[in-house]
């Protein structure tokens, strides 16, 4: 790990000095404070390699294979670049023309490029290594525990050696482990954004009190409401109107429907549950009891939907109106979170089925 990351610094300082050594060469010439400051990156390549030399197993066989392989980069490395600004650097640019100067500094570029690239390559072949490792080590941690829990069913005392032998192994896995924290740090910032997002998500999706539990403990239990009220609505004849418009149009007819719903909910102490197709499902008293004003707020919104929608049409029907159906329950209702990898907030009981059914065995309005 510590060579991969001194390979990964020096690529950078090459790419640094690959800019400077072109803009020299272009001009013949630099400022002192950019000779200076190219004079201490050479000293931090030289040192980034030697260290990555040192900590990474064929590292410097790698690199001079590679120098051996291409002449031209061989030449580069040996003559120009280790003896860079130095009285060479002046004669490869002096008494040149303009056309002749930029064409130094593409092959300088050209070269520097090369170099990044064979860093890049023997980092690759690091990484391929270092994850070969890295399996062999699960490997033969999981054999380890396989073998545990079996001799564990037979001896007491031969499961003991075993735990000890266990923990051994799995704290010379935490050793290697450790060496890789070092690349945790560096992704800090981006998984505490990632984090932020995720949180924004999980507000939407569920209510803000039980989202906050759930995230801050891990687990939402369940919780039973002796007072709610339940609403489901959906549109008459919505198979009939798919039949008849294109999907992007019931896409666009329902996501405006559901913001007018939404625009209406807003004004009252409700939840909307859940929307599956043109279904729509609100309560009130969940997940924040309101005692027995949730008979109210639920009629109301139910009402203000009702009044509303008489100007409510359907575009690709030539502005045909639409008609909903309602069904309004109140009583006792189970609420909580169901699912991990997509997490619903959910109602269960008695009071959810018979809302459901005075929905569908009602009429249009």
């Amino acid at each position: 790990m510590v060579a991969y990351n001194y390979l990964l610094k020096w690529s950078d300082v090459i790419g640094i000095q690959r800019a400077l050594g072109s803009t020299f060469f272009t001009n013949c010439a630099m400022s002192f404070k950019n000779e200076k400051y190219y004079l201490v990156l050479h000293g931090e390549a030289y040192a980034h390699e030697g260290t990555a030399i040192m900590y990474g197993q064929g590292i410097q066989q790698m690199f001079t294979e590679s120098i051996r392989s291409n002449d031209n980069f061989s030449s580069f490395y040996n003559q120009i670049y280790n003896k860079f600004m130095t009285e060479i650097s002046v004669e490869l640019c002096e008494n040149k023309t303009t056309s002749e100067l930029l064409e130094t500094s593409q092959i300088w570029f050209h070269n520097m490029t090369v170099f990044i690239d064979e860093v890049f390559r023997i980092r690759n072949e690091i990484s391929s290594s270092m994850k070969k490792t890295l399996a062999e080590l699960i490997s033969e941690v999981t054999s380890v525990y396989t073998a545990y829990i079996s001799l564990q069913i037979f001896s007491v005392t031969a499961s003991f050696g075993l735990s000890m032998w266990y923990f051994s192994c799995l704290s010379k896995m935490n050793n290697k482990i450790s060496k890789f924290a070092l690349k945790v740090e560096e992704r800090t910032k981006e998984l505490l954004k990632e984090k932020r997002l995720t949180e924004k998500l999980l507000f939407r999706m569920l209510p803000r009190d039980v989202a906050y539990t759930l995230k801050t403990t891990g687990k939402s239990p369940a919780s039973e409401f002796s007072e709610a009220s339940i609403f489901f609505s959906d549109v008459v004849g919505f198979t009939a109107i798919g039949s008849r418009c294109s999907p992007m149009q019931i896409i666009d007819f329902l996501n405006e429907m559901y913001s007018f719903f939404d625009d209406i909910i807003d004004k009252y102490d409700v939840y909307k549950v859940e929307t599956i197709g043109d279904a729509y499902m609100v309560v009130s008293g969940v997940p924040t009891p309101n005692g027995q004003a949730h008979a109210y707020h639920i009629s109301k919104m139910a009402v203000d939907i009702r009044d509303e929608m008489i100007q409510f049409t359907i575009p690709c029907l030539k502005n045909q109106t639409v008609l909903i159906r309602m069904g309004i329950h109140s009583g006792p209702v189970v609420a909580g979170v169901v699912g991990r990898k997509m997490p619903r907030y959910c109602l269960f009981g008695d009071t959810v089925n018979t809302a459901s059914r005075m929905e569908s065995t009602g009429e249009g309005l």
